[in-house]
């Protein structure tokens, strides 16, 4: 959700909800007591202050939340924008639209895709990628002799393809020894073929390929699509990351002689690193430092498998889980 000030003197908040799903039922929770079932309520401040505003929203399969602080003071100016968004070929242009009101003689954009800012009032703006971003416009006064204005709004746009037709991807680099990305296609339309190229000098036409690469850096990927409604590529800069090498230890301790409970505390070095422990007794775990219990004493062959980018070694220790001490009846007694 975003909030815009419509009322500088009063304190009143227009509250707009952006959420995606088929939602059945809104909660709004201002952070000054009061609440709101509406979609897009309109709420009242009774004095400034910083209000931690909460917004829960339920589906049939799903509910969610979002968290934001609002700053809510009484001011001679509002900042407020609208925007239209006009594609010039397959360039995703958005023309926005500066409709603040007070006196103010400074402007900044904020586009929220850490591209270029603007000082114009009605910018034009292009973005690379369709998607949600939040907006930032900043309006203030300088040299009117008086405290003057200074006022902060910011929405969430959603930026749609230029087409029909539009190529878009993620990557997910593995952990493991060697260095594999799984590259998922995300293109938006009716796709009859696939054409990746992953800035090696390798290729695939598969849907969601996975690709090795040889060494950890940084590789231009592009993907481009082909069907019935056109054509179109799409490129990023994904980078290939090596981590330390894995160099996998642990320590384990009994809890209590009583119960066949073992602390495993884990010791491994190396950066990003995913585990997998084997207990040698049919059970395992991907917990960092695992607590196990074991079915019963004896010894275990327990072995302690470690993952990063790039890297991957495993150890094992035979370790004796002790049982308690037997207990044997005994008794005397004395006659006179």
């Amino acid at each position: 959700f975003y909030y815009t000030q419509i009322g500088g003197d009063n304190l009143v908040f227009q509250f707009t909800d952006v959420s995606t799903g088929n939602i059945t039922s809104w909660f709004w929770d201002f952070g000054d007591g009061q609440t709101s079932t509406l979609q897009n309520p309109i709420h009242q401040y009774q004095e400034e202050d910083h209000y931690h505003v909460v917004l829960g929203i339920t589906t049939d399969s799903c509910t969610d939340i979002e968290h934001r602080w609002i700053n809510a003071f009484h001011t001679d100016c509002l900042a407020d924008f609208s925007y239209e968004q006009v594609n010039q070929g397959n360039d995703l242009m958005v023309h926005f639209f500066d409709e603040s009101t007070g006196d103010y003689n400074h402007i900044h954009w904020d586009f929220g895709d850490g591209g270029m800012p603007s000082n114009q009032p009605d910018p034009w703006h292009q973005y690379f990628e369709p998607g949600d971003y939040e907006v930032e416009l900043h309006i203030w006064e300088q040299g009117g002799g008086g405290p003057g204005c200074n006022h902060i709004t910011k929405k969430i746009i959603r930026v749609q393809p230029a087409s029909t037709c539009y190529a878009l991807f993620t990557s997910v680099q593995h952990h493991s020894g060697i260095y594999d990305v799984q590259f998922s296609d995300a293109s938006i339309g009716i796709v009859e073929s696939w054409s990746w190229d992953f800035g090696d000098q390798s290729y695939s036409a598969v849907q969601h390929p996975l690709h090795i690469y040889e060494n950890p850096g940084e590789y231009q990927v592009t993907l481009e699509i082909n069907g019935p409604e056109g054509s179109s590529s799409f490129s990023r800069s994904i980078e290939v990351q090596q981590s330390n090498a894995c160099l996998p230890d642990f320590i384990f301790s009994q809890t209590s002689i009583e119960e066949p409970l073992i602390v495993f505390i884990n010791l491994s070095v190396g950066e990003y690193l995913e585990f997998l422990w084997d207990f040698g007794d049919g059970t395992f775990s991907i917990d960092s430092s695992p607590t196990h219990l074991f079915p019963a004493a004896g010894i275990f062959d327990v072995k302690l498998f470690t993952q990063g980018y790039g890297c991957a070694d495993s150890i094992f220790k035979a370790i004796e889980v002790l049982a308690p001490p037997p207990c044997h009846a005994a008794s005397s007694f004395s006659s006179e």
